[in-house]
């Protein structure tokens, strides 16, 4: 391990949220190096003084199990009907006191009521035949009432809710603000990584991929996938390419992988997103054993193409994916030399939750947002930022006012549990795939098209409001 490496990783390693192979690596590397050594010393005495610091037991139990037990009357939860009824009756004095009050009144106004009802039989019949017309009018009066209320209600629902939005717009430490915002940036994506380009050609149906992978099928049966030229194992002159074959249509493509770059892109290995959607592990051939690549979807209608996972640091690869229920199963490599000639396996768990249109207040903002962009309400929709992140939003999507509709398709749960872990904040990470209308002379971020973006949301543990707090756009073709 490189002393960079163990310098960037030390925080995880004190916090103990490394893999134990890490573990293994980083206490190894302490052993070794003086220098590194020196540095863990002097961050483990930090932490200890402030735990030590920071730590308060003022906490007192001064009862015992026996005393509590011995304090409890015993009496009152006896058995005996006597006792059960004596604590009824003092338990429910205040009831029946009442309900005797009502019996007295009752008797002693009975005489009177009766009095009255038997001489006003004149009245009553009077009232009996009462006109329809008059009784209808009475009714529509009594409900344009009524309906005004309820209307005069809802606007004052809405103003208050509309208010309570606003008063309850999140903003937490600057400090904090960059920490986190740096850390979902250097973990979501590499900004130097770029999206290598697919092409799509029409081939006949009956075409015969030489010396592929095995057939593939979607979810729904209907369409297939493989690499032709990859066989059972590498590829053996690094121009895989994809065949796609729709088995509902009777129709075929080949889909190649190319990049401007020097070096060639080569597909390596294939797993279905969705019916509509694969992700596919791109490997570079650059004159290196390369027994893995980074993770990218492709949308089989578009084109559409974006990097769902590419390793931290250049020695991990991405080897293989399986997509099971919420979420990706990904097997590393990590390189133990500069070299690359020897590596150890790994494996990662990257959530992916399908959760469009579903009622979850986190979800349910983001749609608020991309509604009061579609309408003109920028400010409302502005008023659904952090604060901090308000004030450099521009940086991340351009002004927001340049954006005339923001129609979102697709949401999928991205969460790393471990972002909220030992934190007083809970966040949601989704990815989200819209439709974006934008102003042709505006100089913003975003031209009209079809984007995928990160939405990182953020509340208090102990509020219900979620705030977006970034808004990052991972590279994409």
């Amino acid at each position: 391990m490189k002393c960079d490496v163990f310098r960037k990783r030390i925080y995880d390693y004190i916090e103990d949220n490394l893999r134990n192979d890490m573990k293994i690596s980083m206490e190894k590397h302490i052993k070794k190096c003086p220098n590194c050594r020196e540095i863990y010393e002097k961050e483990i005495g930090i932490e200890n003084t402030l735990k030590d610091a920071l730590y308060v037991n003022t906490t007192m139990f001064t009862n015992l199990r026996g005393d509590i037990v011995a304090s409890i009357d015993k009496s009152r939860y006896s058995k005996s009907i006597p006792k059960r009824l004596k604590f009824h009756l003092f338990r429910n004095t205040k009831r029946y006191m009442t309900v005797a009050v009502f019996a007295f009144v009752f008797l002693m106004s009975a005489p009177y009521l009766n009095r009255d009802i038997f001489n006003k039989d004149e009245n009553l019949n009077m009232a009996i035949v009462d006109t329809k017309e008059d009784l209808n009018v009475d009714l529509k009066f009594k409900s344009e009432n009524l309906d005004n209320k309820d209307m005069d209600l809802s606007k004052e629902e809405k103003i208050s809710s509309s208010e309570d939005r606003k008063s309850s717009i999140l903003e937490i430490n600057k400090n904090e603000y960059k920490y986190i915002s740096k850390r979902l940036e250097d973990e979501t994506y590499d900004k130097s990584e770029s999206i290598p380009l697919f092409t799509k050609e029409t081939i006949n149906y009956d075409y015969k991929p030489q010396d592929s992978t095995p057939w593939i099928s979607s979810f729904n049966m209907e369409t297939s996938i493989c690499i032709e030229g990859k066989g059972s194992y590498y590829l053996k002159d690094k121009r895989g390419s994809i065949i796609v074959r729709d088995n509902a249509k009777n129709e075929a493509w080949k889909i190649s992988l190319e990049s401007k770059e020097k070096d060639k892109n080569y597909p390596m290995y294939l797993e279905w997103a969705d019916d509509k959607n694969i992700f596919v592990i791109v490997g570079i051939q650059n004159h290196e054993i390369s027994p893995g690549g980074n993770l990218y979807s492709i949308n089989l209608d578009t084109m559409k193409t974006s990097l769902v996972y590419n390793p931290t640091a250049n020695k991990e690869k991405v080897t293989s994916v399986e997509n099971n229920k919420d979420g990706l199963e990904l097997k590393t490599i990590s390189f133990n030399d500069d070299l690359k000639q020897e590596y150890h396996e790994e494996k990662r768990i990257i959530n992916y939750k399908e959760v469009t249109k579903s009622k979850e207040s986190s979800v349910t903002l983001l749609y608020e947002f991309s509604k009061n962009i579609n309408v003109g309400n920028k400010d409302a929709a502005l008023n659904l930022f952090e604060k901090n992140f308000k004030q450099e939003y521009k940086n991340y999507i351009g002004d927001i006012k340049d954006i005339n509709k923001l129609n979102i398709n697709r949401i999928v749960d991205v969460t790393d549990a471990s972002l909220g872990k030992n934190n007083k904040y809970d966040f949601k990470i989704y990815g989200v795939m819209s439709d974006y209308e934008v102003n042709t002379s505006a100089d913003t971020k975003f031209k009209s098209s079809t984007y995928y973006n990160y939405f990182v949301l953020i509340k208090q543990k102990t509020d219900k409001n979620w705030s977006i707090l970034q808004i990052l756009t991972p590279p994409q073709n």
